[in-house]
């Protein structure tokens, strides 16, 4: 699985104004399940600090 900012510069974009046509359908889907993490943890209240940890320590696993 590859991370967001490494498939944005993949494609040459910036992390603002990200379209779905820019992606296959595996890339999208897994920036729709980051969309869908992250829309769930803020509506249980988290911040921008305590959402970025959590995503690194899932990623980071992931990775190791």
């Amino acid at each position: 699985m590859r991370g967001l900012r490494e498939v944005l510069k993949l494609h040459w974009l910036q992390p603002r104004g990200v379209s779905g046509d820019y992606f296959n359908p595996d890339e999208l889907k897994e920036v729709q399940e980051l969309e869908n993490i992250i829309t769930g943890l803020i509506s249980l209240g988290m911040g921008y600090n305590e959402i970025k940890d959590i995503l690194n320590q899932k990623y980071i696993k992931k990775i190791a």
